[in-house]
């Protein structure tokens, strides 16, 4: 059995088992959008974007587009931990 395939069962049980990437994208004069990928490390499962997926903002300001994403981010984190999508 290779290492994915034992890894794949193995549930996420914490923040350490999560990749999170976060930015900001610029659309206009002081509209600012919160950029986020979320991916489960056991399985490459991508958490965030997924189709449907919410945009972050518009914001007035690029940290605060930064800031709503990490917590977004933080939220699916824990939302997938306490019930895991297959």
């Amino acid at each position: 059995m290779n290492k994915s395939a034992k890894n794949q069962g193995a549930p996420a049980k914490s923040r350490e088992d999560y990749e999170v990437s976060v930015l900001s994208r610029t659309m206009g004069y002081e509209r600012y959008f919160g950029v986020l990928r979320v991916v489960r490390r056991r399985d490459r499962r991508v958490i965030f974007p997924f189709d449907g997926a919410p945009e972050l903002g518009p914001f007035q300001s690029k940290d605060e587009a930064i800031n709503a994403a990490r917590e977004y981010g933080e939220k699916l984190i824990a939302d997938d931990i306490s019930t895991p999508e297959p």
